[in-house]
């Protein structure tokens, strides 16, 4: 992932680049650090980054105005404020600030908006499935995918489109999707955690219809369903 630092102090600039490196260190993945001391030689260097971390306060061209005029780019960067000042936190939701960290920044608190910045570029980046149902082809973006259902040596997929009949099976899609938000609630059912709008004792509420769930994956189900809907809170 690429991770740029907008920050006019050096000795902060390279503290938080030493975070980052430890974070890369920690959670194993690459992480390509772009630091710039002002905001206009970020503009003028016409970068698209994936997580900026931005100074508020700095000469000239101030990060909550950069943040705008990144926004009215049409940029989808997670941005986080770092700041000596808290009282910015209300103007940052009008950017779609994702965090704010004051100064000066720790690792603990660094680490864990960096880890919500991944999973938001996660799920914001389209994944598809390719299929073959009889002679026809399908490129499916997972988004529309409610959830997996097994008949007879075959996968029915309900979708917000409809329903895709294909060869398959819930174990070998369960392979392919469980780092998607995929979880397998029953033998024959794999359901988007995504998708799920209420869990009704021994069923779950998706799009509209009822889907069983076994009981000895009830408890790892909701232990997936807190975790994900605490994340996207």
């Amino acid at each position: 992932m690429q991770v740029t630092i907008i920050e006019d102090e050096p000795q902060v600039q390279d503290q938080l680049a030493r975070l980052l490196r430890q974070y890369a260190a920690v959670r194993r993945c690459p992480v390509e650090i772009c630091q710039y001391k002002d905001g206009q030689s970020f503009l003028d260097a016409g970068e698209q980054p994936e997580i900026l971390l931005l100074d508020i306060q700095m000469p000239g061209l101030d990060g909550m105005t950069l943040a705008r005029r990144i926004r009215q780019r049409g940029s989808g960067a997670c941005i986080i404020f770092v700041t000596s000042m808290a009282g910015y936190a209300v103007q940052g939701y009008q950017v779609e600030a994702l965090d704010f960290l004051i100064k000066p920044v720790e690792a603990e608190p660094l680490f864990s908006a960096l880890d919500r910045a991944v999973r938001r570029l996660e799920y914001d980046r389209p994944h598809c499935l390719n299929l073959r149902a009889g002679a026809s082809y399908h490129h499916l973006d997972l988004r529309q995918l409610l959830y997996a259902e097994a008949g007879r040596h075959k996968l029915m997929l309900h979708t917000t489109g409809g329903v895709i009949e294909c060869p398959g099976s819930i174990r070998g899609l369960e392979k392919q999707l469980e780092s998607q938000g995929f979880f397998c609630c029953h033998a024959a059912f794999l359901v988007s955690l995504a998708a799920v709008t209420r869990v009704d004792g021994n069923e779950l509420l998706i799009g509209g219809q009822r889907v069983p769930v076994s009981k000895h994956r009830r408890r790892a189900l909701l232990e997936k369903l807190a975790q994900y809907w605490g994340e996207q809170l």
